[in-house]
C-alpha cells in the first residue's frame, strides 16, 4: 500500500480519484499471510536435477511458506501484475516486482526452466492464471531493459493462504519455458546467455485477478535484494523492497528457482570471412560432393555433450537439407563414418556471398556425446537435389595473423577436382594458404545420473563417438 498524508490508500482508491472504474478493485502492494497450509510443499522446492544435463543452477532460497497448519509471521508477497489499457493507451495499473540472479564468469546458460512461487486471489482458478515472466538487463544494481519475455508454461497447486485486508490466496508454482530467437522458420532456441553478467525477473500476472509474488530467504539477501515499481502506488522508479512504505515487508528476496545446462565454450572460430571452400552434398553421386572440415580437441577429464554448436554457410541450396557431420580423427585425419546432425535452426546474417546469402546453422543440445581426450572433425553442409548451379560454401574463419592455426589447418575433399583424400586447405589450388573454418561449440560435462528423472544410475553417454 501507498500511504500519502497518513492515509493507506489502495490502487483502485487513486485510481478512482482518477475517474477510472474497474471491475474488480485491485489489492495493496504487500499482502502478509496470517496463515498458510501447504498440500504439495515439494513442488515449492522442486528438484536439484531434471536430467540430460539440466541442473538447478540459481536457488534462491525458502519460500516464506511453511508446512501445512503452521502459522509463519513472516508470509508475505508483493503484487506483480499490469492491467492493460486500451489499445494505444497505457496501463490502467502496472506493479512490478523484481529480483536478481548472476551467470558465473567463463559459464553459458542454455535454460530450461524458470520457477516462481506465487499467491493469486482465489476468484482466478487455476486453468485462468495468466502470468508472463519478464527478464531484464541491470544497470548499476537494478533492472534496466526488458530483454525478454515468456508466456506460463505449467502450474502447480502448492496450498492456501489467508491474509489480512485482502483475505485468502491461492499458491501455486508457476513454470517458464525460457525460448527465444525465432529463426529463419519460426523455430526458437533455448534461451542462451554467458556469464559475469546479471539479469533480473518479473513474474507478471494479468487483470483477471490480482497476483502476488511470494518472497523468500527470511532476509537473507542474494545479490542485490528485490526492487519494486509502481508507477500508480507512487513508485515510478525502483526501489528497493526495504524502502517500500509498508511494516508487512522489510528487506527481502523474492522466491524462484532457475534450472538450466551449464555449458562452456569449448571452441570459438565464429568470426567468419567472406570466403570459403565448397561444402556440398549430392546424395545420388559421391563424384560431385565435397567436404571442408575443420578440427576440434576435446580436453582430458570428462566426456563432453554439445549443448550449442553454430556453423556459418553461403548456400543457394535447400537450407532444410542443411546438416553438420562430426567425424572420427585418425592422426590429423577426418575417419570413419561421420556423425550427423540434420538442420536444427538457422538465422540470415544478412551478407552474402559470391551472390550466395550467409546463414548461420544452430544446433541446440544434439544428442551427440564426445569422448575426454579426443579429437574431431566438423563440417557443415548444404545438400544438392541435383540442379545446375547448386552451392555451398563453408566460411573461413577470420584470419588473425600470426599463429592462426588451432591444431591443424581444414581440409577440403572434392574427387571431381582431384582431391580425393583430404587435402590441406594450404594447397596452391584451394586457399593457397592454412585457413580455418567458422563455427562455434559449446558443451557440458556428461552428468551423472540421480533420482527418479534422470533415467536411473551411472554414467549416461548417446550416440558415442566410436574411436577409429
Amino acid at each position: 500500500m501507498l500511504k500519502k498524508s497518513g492515509m493507506c490508500i489502495s490502487a483502485a482508491a487513486l485510481l478512482a480519484t482518477a475517474g477510472v472504474s474497474l471491475a474488480e478493485p485491485t489489492a495493496p502492494a504487500v499482502l502478509k499471510w496470517d496463515s498458510v497450509n501447504m498440500v504439495n510443499t515439494s513442488a515449492a522446492r522442486g528438484t536439484e536435477t531434471l536430467g540430460d544435463g539440466v541442473e538447478l543452477v540459481w536457488d534462491n532460497g525458502e519460500c516464506d511458506v511453511n508446512d501445512a497448519g503452521s502459522i509463519n509471521d513472516a508470509a508475505a508477497g508483493l503484487q506483480s501484475q499490469v492491467w492493460p489499457g486500451a489499445e494505444g493507451e497505457p496501463a490502467i495499473f502496472e506493479s512490478y516486482s523484481a529480483d536478481d540472479f548472476f551467470i558465473k564468469n567463463g559459464e553459458w546458460w542454455s535454460f530450461e526452466k524458470i520457477s516462481v512461487v506465487m499467491a493469486v486471489s482465489t476468484n482466478v482458478t487455476m486453468e485462468n492464471l495468466d502470468v508472463s515472466l519478464l527478464m531484464w538487463s541491470d544497470c548499476d544494481g537494478c533492472p534496466d531493459v526488458q530483454e525478454y519475455s515468456f508466456p506460463m508454461s505449467e502450474a502447480t497447486f502448492i496450498g492456501a493462504g489467508s491474509g489480512e485486508i485482502f483475505g485468502d490466496t491461492n499458491f501455486y508454482e508457476i513454470c517458464f519455458d525460457p525460448e527465444v530467437s525465432p529463426d529463419y522458420y519460426g523455430n526458437t532456441c533455448p534461451l542462451f546467455l554467458t556469464g559475469d553478467t546479471r539479469y533480473w525477473i518479473s513474474p507478471i500476472g494479468g487483470s483477471n485477478g490480482v497476483y502476488y509474488w511470494v518472497t523468500a530467504n527470511n532476509e537473507k539477501i542474494q545479490g542485490s535484494q528485490g526492487k519494486f515499481r509502481s508507477p500508480q502506488l507512487g513508485y515510478p522508479n525502483w526501489i528497493d523492497n526495504d524502502d517500500i512504505d509498508s511494516p508487512k515487508i522489510d528487506c527481502q528476496d523474492m522466491c524462484f528457482k532457475v534450472y538450466a545446462r551449464r555449458c562452456c565454450l569449448l571452441r570459438d572460430q565464429g568470426e567468419y570471412d567472406l570466403a570459403g571452400l565448397s561444402s556440398l552434398d549430392f546424395p545420388s553421386s559421391s563424384l560431385f560432393s565435397s567436404r571442408s572440415v575443420d578440427q576440434f580437441q576435446v580436453p582430458p577429464g570428462a566426456d563432453q555433450t554439445i549443448c550449442r554448436l553454430e556453423a556459418y554457410l553461403a548456400t543457394n541450396c535447400l537450407l532444410e537439407n542443411t546438416f553438420a557431420e562430426i567425424w572420427n580423427n585418425d592422426c590429423d585425419m577426418p575417419s570413419g563414418t561421420p556423425q550427423r546432425l540434420d538442420v536444427d535452426k538457422v538465422y540470415d546474417t544478412g551478407d552474402v556471398f559470391d551472390g550466395m546469402p550467409v546463414y548461420c546453422f544452430v544446433w541446440s543440445n544434439p544428442d551427440v556425446t564426445l569422448r575426454e581426450g579426443d579429437n574431431y572433425w566438423l563440417s557443415i553442409v548444404a545438400q544438392g537435389q541435383g540442379v545446375a548451379g547448386e552451392r555451398g560454401i563453408f566460411l573461413f574463419k577470420a584470419q588473425d595473423l600470426p599463429c592462426d592455426i588451432y591444431i591443424r589447418e581444414g581440409k577440403y575433399k572434392n574427387k571431381f577436382f582431384g582431391y580425393d583424400d583430404f587435402t590441406p586447405v594450404s594447397d596452391p589450388g584451394l586457399a593457397g594458404v592454412p585457413r580455418e573454418f567458422a563455427f562455434r561449440m559449446w558443451t557440458h560435462e556428461v552428468a551423472e545420473a540421480a533420482g527418479p528423472n534422470t533415467g536411473g544410475g551411472g554414467t549416461t553417454i548417446r550416440n558415442k563417438m566410436a574411436r577409429p
